[in-house]
C-alpha cells in the first residue's frame, strides 16, 4: 500500500532538515520514511530504500542540496533515478516533489527534477511548509490521523539517539526590535507535552496565573 512519504536526502549533510521536516509532517498525519531513522544495524541497506520506495512511496520528497546533487553522492542518484521510473510507472507527474535547501542554482539540478516546479527552502524552513503541506494535499498524499501521537512518539526517540547531543560551533546571538530599558526579576520557560486542541486552554492558564505577566497566544 502506498501510503508513505518517502525522504531522498545527502546523508550526513541534510540529516537536520529531515528531522525537522519529518516531525511536522507526522503532526499532519502522514507517514514518513528516511534512511536516517529507519535503517538500523545490520539492515541490508539497498533492499529496505527500494523496498519503501517501490511498494510504499506515495510521494517522494527529493531534499536538493549542494550536497545532494555532487555526482559523487550516487546513493541520491539512484534513489532518484528509481523514483523517476516509478512516477513514469503510476502516471503521476507530482509524485516527487524537489524542495530546494541552499544555494544551489536551479539550473544544476538533475535532470529528472529539472522542469518541476521545487519548493524553497534556502530562505527559511517555516514559511514554505504550508506550501509543501499544500502541495501534498492537492497530490491526494494519504494521510492517517489515529497514530500521528506514537509515530511522532517513535520518530522523536530516534531523533535523539540520531542526533549530536553535544556540538562545538558558534551560538548565534536572537534578539527583536524592541528596546529593553531593564532585565526582569525572573524569567519563566513554559514546555507544553499535552494534545494540541488544548494548548490555546493551557497557554490561558498560564498567562493567567499569579505573579506571571500575562499574554495572549495565537
Amino acid at each position: 500500500m502506498r501510503d508513505t512519504i518517502f525522504i531522498s536526502h545527502a546523508t550526513p549533510d541534510d540529516n537536520e532538515f529531515v528531522r525537522w521536516l519529518g516531525m511536522r509532517l507526522i503532526g499532519q498525519g502522514y507517514k514518513v520514511w528516511a534512511d536516517l531513522f529507519q535503517l538500523k544495524g545490520g539492515t541490508p541497506f539497498w533492499n529496505s530504500i527500494e523496498e519503501a520506495l517501490r511498494t510504499r512511496a506515495a510521494k517522494v520528497i527529493f531534499v536538493v542540496s549542494r550536497r545532494s546533487i555532487d555526482p559523487a553522492r550516487s546513493g541520491v542518484r539512484n534513489e532518484l533515478s528509481v523514483a523517476d521510473a516509478i512516477k513514469k510507472s503510476l502516471k503521476d507527474e507530482g509524485f516527487i516533489i524537489p524542495l530546494r535547501l541552499d544555494d544551489v542554482p536551479f539550473s544544476d539540478l538533475p535532470i529528472q527534477v529539472h522542469q518541476l516546479n521545487a519548493i524553497d527552502f534556502s530562505r527559511g524552513w517555516g514559511g514554505k511548509l504550508l506550501e509543501l503541506i499544500d502541495t501534498l494535499e492537492h497530490g491526494n498524499a494519504p494521510r492517517d490521523l489515529t497514530s500521528i501521537d506514537r509515530r511522532m512518539a517513535e520518530w522523536r526517540a530516534t531523533a535523539a539517539k540520531a542526533g549530536t547531543l553535544i556540538e562545538t560551533a558558534p551560538e548565534p546571538l536572537l534578539t527583536n526590535l524592541l528596546q529593553i530599558k531593564s532585565l526582569p526579576a525572573t524569567i519563566t520557560f513554559f514546555e507544553y507535552d499535552g494534545d494540541n486542541t488544548s494548548l490555546r486552554w493551557a497557554m490561558d492558564k498560564s498567562v493567567n496565573r499569579p505573579g506571571i505577566a500575562g499574554g495572549h497566544f495565537v
